[in-house]
């Protein structure tokens, strides 16, 4: 993939050997660059008109506390994400490791093995699954009369969550030939048959929430079966095949994957804590409220995935290159590219806060513009320093990042609790200590491991975030001035004050956050650019 010339120069040279052994030619990867770039913004732009728009029609058919305890089921259920990546999240890394060296057989007893280990993973964990829906009503505030609804709720979301593990297991053919373009296509298709499944439920019953879970769990049934078809079409040299297991790669995975278990913990504890506690210490309307500023919170911080399957393909390749200058190079630039679209974007979304709550969930919404504020406007930084994780990935080198993710998680509860405790504060107490422990992790610590992996300095990576922080203060101020001017609350107005902003900043940063190699580098990406 072309990351800058000596980059390219160097991949152009090994192209044809790397076809030859399962790799993809320069040319080819470009072309993929494109494609997946813009697919990943045309899913995000998805996710949000959807979110934008399906969010307050569940709160208006089954009332915030329910769709707090939709919010409440789904994280939960998240959980198990930890033991998952123990047993199966580091296996990708070593397909797609084999792949690129033209090692087919090694390739395919470690995807054998990956996918009996997550099968085998998602059976014996259903009973656990079960008695956690049984016993939802117990564990968890619920609003009256919802026991039985809660209880089918859980088991589907659990169902779901089985089916997405598998899915993403199935995912490395997408991955191998660097088409993440199809992977969002599929994604797209999936959301909208969730969406049609329960909107009829809705139709022809009376709205409950596990309509939701139910539409979810089909919908997620015919991706795996999609994504299937996808894996054997792209990489006809994998096999979907439960035979095969290798205890010897699953030994060697499983210990990578035990520092990435300690990883996710803590993610877990930054996305997925809030909910249960603000439903046990707030009560679950708390939680529908916070659940509607969460859930763009969400689709933010899964641009960091996004971002991420972008990246390591390319990433993995210069690593095994050993041209640890020229991963530093390409990462910087990641992460200037990413953190000047999120100060542009964000700066739109908070400068607009008040009319743009105001429109999207009604007037009652309106006070929760200060919570929007802490959540969103530290993901300028914090999405854009998750891009290097790739590095340590790519490099094996764990062990820091996952204890730091660990410690910063632990912290953010800690401080969560005891300002839900001793303060008045409420909701905003979790996104203080949501922007306190992130931002230790992500600004001190990620860095600081990213850079070790690979000998260099981090430096880079800090420079290339200054432009965004002062682009982000411009545009969030603008906006803010624009809804002192006019009347902001309706889609029109935010529709093209927001683009106005989005046309004038992007043009700024265009010419002053870009030096000319930056510049150089889109125009040599975009279809028909120079060679």
């Amino acid at each position: 993939m072309v990351m800058d010339e000596s980059v390219g120069r160097e991949l152009k040279e090994k192209s044809s050997e790397g076809v030859r052994r399962g790799g993809l030619s320069t040319e080819e990867s470009k072309r993929n660059l494109v494609r997946n770039t813009i697919s990943q913004i045309v899913l995000f732009l998805f996710n949000t008109a959807t979110s934008m728009y399906f969010v307050p029609f569940q709160i208006h058919y089954l009332g915030v506390a329910n769709y707090g305890t939709v919010t409440l089921a789904t994280h939960i259920t998240n959980w198990a994400d930890i033991l998952a990546v123990g047993v199966t999240g580091t296996n990708q890394r070593f397909v797609l490791f084999h792949i690129s060296r033209g090692e087919d057989e090694e390739a395919q007893s470690y995807f054998s093995t990956q996918l009996s280990a997550t099968v085998l993973f998602s059976i014996l964990l259903l009973p656990a699954a079960v008695a956690l829906a049984l016993l939802s009503p117990r564990l968890f505030r619920i609003p009256q009369g919802q026991e039985t609804n809660t209880q089918i709720l859980f088991f589907f979301t659990y169902m779901t969550y089985a089916a997405v593990i598998i899915t993403s297991v199935l995912e490395v053919g997408m991955l191998a030939r660097q088409r993440i373009d199809i992977r969002s296509v599929l994604s797209m298709i999936q959301q909208v048959l969730s969406y049609v499944a329960w909107i009829i439920l809705f139709s022809l019953l009376v709205p409950s929430t596990w309509h939701i879970g139910f539409g979810r769990f089909l919908s997620m049934v015919i991706l795996l079966a999609l994504t299937l078809v996808t894996l054997v079409k792209l990489t006809p040299q994998l096999r979907p095949t439960l035979r095969g297991f290798d205890i010897g790669k699953f030994s060697e995975t499983f210990k990578m994957g035990g520092w990435m278990m300690l990883s996710r913990s803590g993610a877990m504890l930054y996305l997925f804590m809030d909910t249960l506690i603000i439903n046990l210490a707030l009560g679950p309307e708390q939680v529908g409220r916070y659940g509607t500023i969460a859930n763009v919170y969400i689709v933010l911080r899964s641009l960091s995935g996004r971002i991420w399957s972008i990246v390591t393909p390319p990433t993995i390749a210069l690593f095994a290159a050993g041209d640890y200058e020229g991963l530093m190079k390409w990462m910087a630039r990641a992460v200037k590219y990413v953190s000047i679209a999120l100060a542009i974007l964000l700066g739109v979304i908070c400068g607009f806060s008040v009319p743009f709550l105001t429109w999207w969930l009604g007037k009652d919404f309106a006070s929760l513009n200060l919570l929007l504020w802490i959540l969103l406007s530290q993901l300028v930084v914090n999405i854009s320093m998750d891009v290097p994780l790739s590095i340590t990935y790519a490099a094996n080198r764990l062990v820091g990042p996952s204890v730091a993710t660990l410690a910063g998680g632990a912290i953010k509860l800690v401080i969560a609790v005891l300002l839900i405790h001793f303060t008045k504060l409420g909701l905003i107490a979790v996104a203080v200590a949501d922007v306190i422990a992130l931002s230790m992790k992500n600004l001190i610590m990620q860095p600081y491991f990213c850079s070790r992996s690979i000998n260099s300095s981090s430096a880079p990576l800090y420079k290339a975030l200054v432009p965004s922080v002062f682009l982000f203060a411009a545009v969030s101020a603008s906006a803010w001035m624009m809804t002192k001017i006019w009347d902001m609350a309706s889609f029109l107005h935010l529709l093209v004050g927001g683009t106005a902003l989005v046309v004038i900043f992007g043009g700024i940063a265009w010419a002053l956050a870009f030096n000319h190699s930056d510049r150089e580098f889109v125009r040599k990406i975009l279809p028909g650019g120079s060679r």
